[in-house]
């Protein structure tokens, strides 16, 4: 009986520090690939041409007519899921900035997206091992808030950053990540 007992204490344990663990993220980190995340997906819906379109809702009208709704792609749930898959690819584009008076950290794009696009690279640390840690959190956003992600865009909510950065994943909190959003739209 004790090695039961000793068993399940043991597993209980386990899973204490495992959970423990797992919510003790960087959230300096988390936020800034929740910021990254929402500014790609922004920066990729702004790249759609406007005039693309969708067909959706394949309906019968009573005279048995199939009725077609052609709605926007750009910003449609449709292209939201497509972004989703690979969005996190994108963070190897980033980096890790800190402020050389505050000392904090901020993430950065190193990579421009297109020729021409100015970059800011003072107090850079280009890393494989970072781009690698914002990869790793973009991903475990967008798998545990994904509906909700793709609800605040299609909603088409102002200050989309903050509401899923710091209401929805709750990753980011306070004036900082605030002000980033007014200097980087």
């Amino acid at each position: 009986m004790d090695i039961p007992s000793f068993a399940v204490g043991l597993i209980i344990s386990c899973l204490i520090i495992l959970q423990e663990t797992t919510a003790k993220r960087d959230l300096q980190l988390y936020c800034g690939a929740c910021q990254a995340l929402v500014d790609e997906i922004q920066y990729a819906i702004g790249e759609v041409d406007p005039l693309e379109t969708l067909e959706m809702g394949f309906r019968i009208d009573p005279q048995g007519r199939q009725k077609v709704k052609k709605i926007p792609y750009a910003g449609s749930e449709v292209h939201l899921m497509e972004l989703l898959d690979d969005v996190c690819s994108k963070m190897k584009d980033y980096a890790e900035s800190t402020d050389p008076e505050t000392k904090l950290k901020k993430y950065v794009r190193f990579n421009a997206r297109k020729e021409g696009d100015p970059v800011e690279l003072t107090n850079v640390s280009i890393n494989r091992d970072i781009s690698k840690s914002l990869e790793v959190a973009c991903r475990n956003i967008v798998e545990e808030y994904e509906e909700e992600i793709v609800q605040t865009f299609t909603a088409k909510e102002p200050n989309i950053k903050t509401l899923i950065c710091n209401d929805v994943a709750e990753v980011c909190s306070g004036p900082a990540e605030v002000n980033s959003e007014k200097t980087e739209l």
